[in-house]
């Protein structure tokens, strides 16, 4: 079977909700003065964004596959709340939209060009370590010192110490954070804001953590207070601060005001990778323009 190779940062399913009939969206790029109708199949396509290799370098589908079934799950979910329009969810469909959530934050280009940072430097730090340094600590654990050498070849041959990480390795900090990262939100209080009329847009990197700096960089899904997600024109999902507990009636439901769509909305727009979407019909971003700040 053929390797795919168009992969989408933001699944189709999602932005469907902000298409029309046509499945067509305004796409908006930063700091353009104007959007330009795009096709949802064509919208947020990066090459290879996230093909892994096998031990014989042969490229592999399994990462993409696997973020497939979390969005299967997750448009199930969605449809619950946005079409049969029942909420609190039950906890089965909350774990999924948790889990899409954190998966679709790590995915990202800017999420993943932050770790790849951060290992950069790991790699580099390790380049001016001694192993001799660290032998004592991991004998402790049972490790004889010719498995401490070999662990230790392998990790500086795994990571590199400039440019690009080997692909793989983006799986594999990926795995080891969203699973952790969702069962943090599902532990958030969620409130869900339903709007009259149409709002709300969407961005390439759709799942918002508010804070001071928007654009700061770094992992803030965790730590900001407020997480911000636009589930479709209509509504908004708002992840409050997280607590041991969740108990029956942390999940609320309010009517929507304008003034938090707006508030929402710029946060969207700022919070961007490269560009923002919203549906053909609307002119939000258009009326925003006076209030961004760039």
């Amino acid at each position: 079977m053929a390797t795919k190779h168009a992969h989408h940062v933001v699944p189709q399913f999602y932005l469907r909700r902000f298409a029309d009939g046509e499945q067509m969206v305004r796409q908006w790029s930063i700091n353009a003065h104007r959007g330009l109708l795009t096709p949802v199949r064509h919208a947020t396509v990066v090459k290879d964004l996230y093909t892994v290799d096998d031990k014989h370098g042969a490229e592999l589908d399994g990462f993409e596959d696997g973020l497939g079934r979390i969005e299967s799950d997750a448009a199930r979910a969605l449809h619950e709340v946005l079409t049969s329009r029942r909420w609190p969810l039950k906890d089965r469909s909350r774990q999924q939209l948790s889990l899409w959530l954190s998966a679709q934050y790590l995915r990202t280009p800017r999420s993943r060009g932050f770790l790849e940072a951060q290992m950069n430097s790991l790699r580099a730090s390790l380049d001016e370590s001694s192993i001799d340094r660290m032998r004592e600590e991991i004998r402790a654990l049972g490790w004889t010192d010719d498995e401490i050498d070999i662990k230790w070849a392998e990790t500086l041959d795994y990571y590199a110490s400039e440019g690009p990480q080997p692909r793989n390795v983006h799986v594999g900090w990926f795995m080891n954070l969203v699973f952790d990262a969702s069962k943090t939100l599902f532990e958030r209080p969620w409130h869900l804001f339903r709007f009259d009329h149409p709002v709300l847009l969407t961005s390439d990197c759709p799942i918002v953590p508010i804070r001071e700096n928007i654009r700061e960089p770094g992992l803030h899904l965790l730590s900001a207070p407020l997480v911000h997600v636009s589930l479709d024109r209509f509504t908004l999902l708002q992840l409050l601060p997280a607590k041991e507990t969740i108990q029956e009636g942390d999940d609320l439901l309010w009517q929507g005001a304008q003034e938090l769509a707006t508030m929402s909305n710029i946060m969207v727009i700022e919070h961007a990778d490269r560009h923002t979407y919203e549906h053909p019909d609307d002119s939000i971003q258009d009326s925003l323009s006076s209030r961004l700040v760039r």
